[in-house]
């Protein structure tokens, strides 16, 4: 799958930068992978280190899946502190998904419209996105996503004190219709930026609001936080932490170990992921020497480098196709409105541009690459740059 009408070929990257075939440099502003740059001699040192160690799958006991899963729940509010790992973000959701249903009893799921959770079959059923509606299966229902801004309520347009709560009441008859046809439910799932829905200012209240709906049918709360975690946001290390809640179960994926490395997981209290033993999986990389290795260190650089208040101070500017790439404009100059959170930066309205392959192209050939998206119409783009600047040795 190509991104751009003009591929990029890219062969070196170096902190923010990549650097293609002719030597080239771009400024990178769609890495939500390489969280803690591009070439971070730091943890490239951890990984060759347990490397030459020791590499072995996961049957035997070793320090860093315990240690790992300490320095994880120590960032984590509540009760949150049962860890198990995986190897991508889908599998985590999966693995996510498999627990509440044991759990619960039930298989109901509701999503949000428009949403993408990962590309395995089960998770792939509930990305919204993606995913064909008419194909949908009768154990997911997806529901209206939090747009105060295009959504049928709107900011300004009322009483916007109310706003969360009327979101969240969209849960009730998605639950009402899981009951109905039999299924029952056992999570609302949710990426905590919203952002396949457009990086959306969610109301303060609506999680809130949400949770304690899906808790009171005997659902669990599902934190999707493959994107917004591990301080992408700028205020807080986990995404969820905006909206005042602690979920039942957390997802973890691709920041947790800087992207370089397979490591990604779940947590979730004890009494949902304790000692049940249908509530488990097994994985032959999934919490191995070597990707715990590069997921400590990566949580290392987090804490000693002052990660969060860095991604807190971030802001992307783009070239104003207009000026024929020559200038920089700031972002929220032309943007009809623009969620800011931290190192993420995006224009979910584009009114004064034409977002498609083209607009792409034209920002690679002004040395940025950037994201849009087609799911809203191609009137979102996304800046989502390594959250460090240069990634010393």
């Amino acid at each position: 799958m190509l991104f751009y009408h003009d591929p990029v070929h890219i062969v070196r990257g170096e902190g923010v930068n990549l650097y293609d075939a002719d030597g080239r440099r771009y400024l990178d502003c769609y890495n939500n992978v390489q969280s803690m740059g591009h070439g971070n001699a730091r943890i490239a040192r951890a990984i060759a280190q347990q490397s030459a160690t020791l590499t072995t799958h996961t049957r035997y006991l070793h320090e860093n899946v315990i240690e790992l899963a300490e320095e994880v729940a120590a960032t984590l509010p509540g009760d949150l502190e049962v860890c198990l790992f995986t190897c991508t973000g889908t599998e985590a959701c999966e693995l996510a998904m498999r627990i509440a249903r044991v759990v619960t009893g039930h298989s109901g799921i509701v999503v949000m419209a428009g949403s993408y959770h990962g590309n395995s079959k089960l998770v792939g059923e509930m990305s919204t996105c993606v995913y064909p509606e008419e194909q949908r299966p009768p154990w997911i229902e997806a529901i209206e996503p939090p747009n105060t801004y295009r959504g049928p309520f709107r900011a300004g347009e009322g009483d916007d004190s109310s706003l969360g709560r009327r979101y969240a009441e969209l849960v009730e008859p998605a639950i009402a219709e899981l009951q109905r046809n039999g299924e029952g439910l056992s999570a609302f799932v949710c990426d905590s930026i919203f952002d396949s829905n457009g990086a959306l200012n969610a109301p303060r209240d609506y999680l809130a609001e949400l949770y304690a709906r899906v808790r009171a049918a005997g659902g669990l709360c599902v934190a999707d936080e493959v994107q917004a975690g591990v301080c992408r946001t700028g205020q807080h290390f986990w995404g969820f932490e905006h909206y005042d809640v602690v979920p039942d179960i957390l997802v973890a994926g691709k920041n947790l170990s800087g992207g370089v490395e397979a490591c990604a997981g779940v947590a979730a209290r004890d009494d949902v992921l304790g000692d049940n033993p249908r509530a488990t999986a097994g994985s032959t990389f999934a919490g191995t020497p070597g990707g715990c290795a590069a997921a400590l260190k990566t949580l290392d650089i987090y804490e000693r480098d002052n990660v969060l208040e860095h991604a807190a101070a971030c802001y992307i500017k783009l070239p104003k196709p207009e000026d024929g790439g020559g200038s920089i404009w700031d972002f929220a100059a032309t943007a009809c409105i623009v969620r800011e959170a931290g190192a993420w930066v995006s224009n979910i309205h584009g009114a004064e541009l034409d977002l498609n392959r083209r607009d792409s192209t034209f920002m690679n050939h002004q040395g940025v690459v950037f994201a849009s998206s087609e799911q809203l119409a191609s009137t979102l783009i996304d800046g989502l740059s390594p959250l460090v600047k240069h990634a010393p040795g």
